[in-house]
C-alpha cells in the first residue's frame, strides 16, 4: 500500500521510505489490569509493533507522556484512582499539542458510553473482548495517519521560507504541500481522490459568479478539494461499510469534520487556513440543522457554502460503483429544493445560472467528468450577490481577505 499518497512526487521523498514506521512507533497501554496489557501487547508484537510499554496505574500518565512521547495511547475506561474519561480529561492539552491519537478498550459498548468517549477526544473505541489482529489492525490505521500528518508538517516547515516570500498570484499554482494533501486524500480512498479533481474549479466559477475577489477564488479553488481530508482518519471498516451505520458509527464518521481541521494545522498558508475553516464547517446547513456547531444562514463562512453546494452537485452527477447517477436536470431540482434548507438560497441562484451560461460544461458533469473551465469570468452576465460582513480586510487581489469563522 502507498504511504501518504506522495510518492513519486519530484522533490519528495517517499514519506516512509526505508523506515519501519510500526516497529519505531511507540505505544502505550493503560490498564488496571496486567493480564490484558499482556494479551494487547501479543497482539500488537505479532504485528511487528514491538515498542510497547504498558501502565497498570494511570496517575502518572502525564509525566509517562513527557517523558516518553508516545505515538498511540490504548486506554481502559474503569480502572481505580482514574477512569479512562478522567484521563483523557487530563491529556486534552497533550492530545492538541501533539495530535496523540488515542483508542479506548473497554467492555462497555453502550452508545452512550461510546459517544461520551469519542465526546472527550479519543479516536476510536474498541469493545472487549476483540480478536487481536482487528486490534492491531486499527492501531496501524491511526498510526500510519499520524506519521502522514507528522510528514506534512516536516514538508510545510521545509517549504516555509519560499511561501513567505510568494506574492498572493504565486497561489494559482498549488504549493508542495497542497499537492502532498491532495493525495493523501487519494491515497486513502481512490474514489474521494477522484470525486475532488473537479470541485475547485466548480467552486471557483461560483465565488466568481458570486462577484467575490477573483484572487481569492484562485486560493478557493486549491482549499476545496480538501474538505474531507478528515476522512483519511475514519475506520475503514465504518467507511467502506455498505449497511447502514449505527448511531455510534455516525459519530466517528461526523468527527471527520474535526479531524480534517486538526491535519491542516495551525499553517499560516492563505490556501490551509481557507481548507481549515472549510473542513471544519462543510457539514453546516443554511437553516442551522448541519454540524458540528450547528451555524445558521451568515454565520457559516462563505468557503463552506460554496463548497456544499459543488460538492453536492458533484455527488449527484458523479458516476458511482452503484451505478447511481442523478441526470443534471434532476441534480439541479435537488439542490433547488434544498435551497434555504441545506444551502445558501443567494449561492443557490448563482448556481443555477452559472450551470445554464456553461452547457457544455454542465453535460460534462452530466458524465460524471466535473470541468467546469476555471479561468472564464461570468460576473458580467450573473447578478453579484452581497456578502457583508463576510470578509474582513478589503479583499483586494493584492491581500486576500479572510473569511469569518
Amino acid at each position: 500500500m502507498a504511504r501518504c499518497g506522495v510518492a513519486g512526487h519530484a522533490g519528495i521523498d517517499t514519506p516512509f521510505r526505508n523506515r519501519d514506521i510500526f516497529g519505531e512507533s511507540r505505544i502505550l497501554i493503560v490498564d488496571d489490569s496486567e493480564a490484558n496489557i499482556i494479551f494487547m501487547k501479543m497482539a500488537l508484537t505479532s504485528e511487528g509493533m514491538a515498542n510497547v510499554r504498558g501502565l497498570t496505574d494511570p496517575r502518572p500518565i502525564l509525566d509517562v507522556c513527557h517523558a516518553w512521547n508516545p505515538d498511540l495511547l490504548l486506554l481502559d475506561l474503569n480502572m481505580p484512582h482514574m477512569s479512562g474519561l478522567q484521563v483523557l480529561e487530563a491529556l486534552k492539552k497533550v492530545m492538541a499539542d501533539t495530535g496523540l491519537p488515542v483508542i479506548v478498550v473497554s467492555g462497555q459498548g453502550d452508545h452512550l458510553t461510546h459517544r461520551r468517549v469519542l465526546g472527550a477526544g479519543a479516536r476510536d473505541f474498541v469493545i472487549k473482548p476483540f480478536l487481536p489482529w482487528a486490534l492491531a489492525h486499527r492501531v496501524r490505521n491511526l498510526l500510519e495517519i499520524r506519521w502522514c500528518h507528522r510528514r506534512l508538517s516536516e514538508i510545510s516547515a521545509a517549504v516555509a521560507v519560499k511561501r513567505q516570500q510568494a506574492t498572493l498570484s504565486d497561489r494559482a499554482t498549488p504549493s508542495t504541500v497542497v499537492i502532498a494533501l491532495h493525495r493523501a486524500i487519494a491515497f486513502r480512498d481512490n474514489g474521494t481522490g477522484v470525486l475532488a479533481t473537479g470541485i475547485g474549479g466548480n467552486c471557483r466559477r461560483l465565488a466568481l459568479a458570486a462577484g467575490l475577489p477573483p484572487a481569492w477564488a484562485d486560493l478557493l479553488m486549491q482549499a476545496a478539494p480538501l474538505h474531507d481530508l478528515g476522512m483519511i482518519a475514519v475506520p475503514d471498516d465504518i467507511l467502506f461499510k455498505k449497511a447502514a451505520v449505527t448511531a455510534s458509527e455516525r459519530a466517528l464518521l461526523e468527527r471527520h469534520v474535526i479531524a480534517g481541521a486538526e491535519i491542516l494545522g495551525d499553517d499560516p498558508d492563505p490556501v490551509l487556513e481557507l481548507a481549515r475553516i472549510i473542513a471544519r464547517t462543510h457539514h453546516e446547513h443554511w437553516d442551522g440543522s448541519g454540524y458540528p456547531m450547528g451555524l445558521e444562514g451568515e454565520a457559516i463562512p462563505i468557503g463552506a457554502r460554496i463548497v456544499t453546494i459543488c460538492v453536492a452537485f458533484d455527488a449527484l452527477t458523479a458516476a458511482r460503483a452503484d451505478g447511481g447517477v442523478a441526470t443534471r436536470d434532476a441534480a439541479l431540482a435537488i439542490i433547488r429544493d434544498d435551497a434555504g434548507r441545506e444551502f445558501d438560497p443567494a449561492l443557490v441562484a448563482c448556481f443555477l445560472t452559472m450551470i445554464a451560461e456553461a452547457p457544455a460544461a454542465s453535460q460534462a458533469a452530466e458524465a460524471g467528468l466535473i470541468a467546469l473551465d476555471c479561468h472564464s469570468d461570468h460576473r458580467d452576465a450573473i447578478a453579484p450577490v452581497s456578502f457583508a460582513g463576510t470578509f474582513a480586510g478589503d479583499g483586494s487581489p493584492g491581500q486576500p481577505p479572510v473569511a469569518r469563522l
